[in-house]
């Protein structure tokens, strides 16, 4: 009641708003009725025509059921519908409903204090794994900087051990050099104090040579001696 009816309504919908024959037994359909009645045709208590001038499409349906029905609906404002008594509540039904209520606190309670600790569990859990990423964030950053460390010590030792090679390899071309030019000297003093030491000995005598040059001349011949006697080993350790 009391709202459009947009679309043809089923049969079935319908059965308890007929008042058959006028039987009144269907109280709620019928109060529902004299009510929305009393709406649509008083207006500050007054009777008035009913605006016709633009009807609803559900209209003629109506008008259609009505003259199969053939039951007019007489407005009697008199009617008063029949009010319904208290309801009686025995004291034992009374208590169960007062000890239902309790337990049913009582479980509210609980599931309060269980959804609060839930929460609570779920926050610091929250906060763990929260607390857990800045942790792991920080080992990550010091393993990244440490690392980061070690590669740059392990550059400054390649850039060290390139410098020291560099310093070996000049030193060792430096030693060579040298090395040839003692080759030299020693190829040119083997082959030419020999030769000088026998053209002298060849000239020098005991009466016209001084002391001092003869002496000179025995221990150039001790160290040639001793200089063939080194080379030799040289050369055979070489081998």
């Amino acid at each position: 009641m009391e709202h459009p009816i947009w679309e043809r309504p089923k049969e079935d919908g319908l059965e308890e708003f007929i008042l058959h024959s006028g039987d009144t037994s269907h109280k709620d359909p019928f109060r529902k009725v004299t009510r929305a009645w009393e709406k649509v045709h008083v207006k500050e208590n007054k009777l008035e025509r009913k605006d016709t001038s633009s009807e609803e499409f559900y209209t003629p349906w109506v008008k259609e059921m009505v003259r199969l029905i053939k039951l007019p609906f007489v407005f009697d404002p008199t009617y008063v519908p029949n009010m319904l008594g208290p309801i009686l509540v025995s004291i034992e039904e009374t208590g169960r409903l007062i000890a239902t209520i309790v337990g049913s606190k009582q479980d509210r309670e609980g599931l309060e204090h269980s959804l609060y600790e839930t929460t609570y569990e779920k926050n610091q859990i929250s906060y763990d794994l929260e607390q857990m990423d800045k942790q792991l964030l920080k080992n990550m950053e010091e393993l990244q900087a440490e690392r980061k460390g070690e590669v740059q010590y392990i550059r400054d030792l390649t850039i060290t051990a390139q410098i020291i090679v560099q310093e070996q390899g000049d030193w060792a071309e430096a030693w060579r050099v040298e090395h040839s030019n003692l080759v030299e000297f020693s190829n040119n003093l083997v082959r030419d104090i020999p030769r000088m030491y026998k053209r002298v000995d060849g000239v020098a005598n005991f009466h016209n040579t001084p002391q001092d040059v003869l002496e000179f001349i025995r221990l150039c011949d001790i160290m040639l001696k001793e200089f063939r006697a080194h080379l030799k080993v040289a050369m055979e350790a070489s081998l």
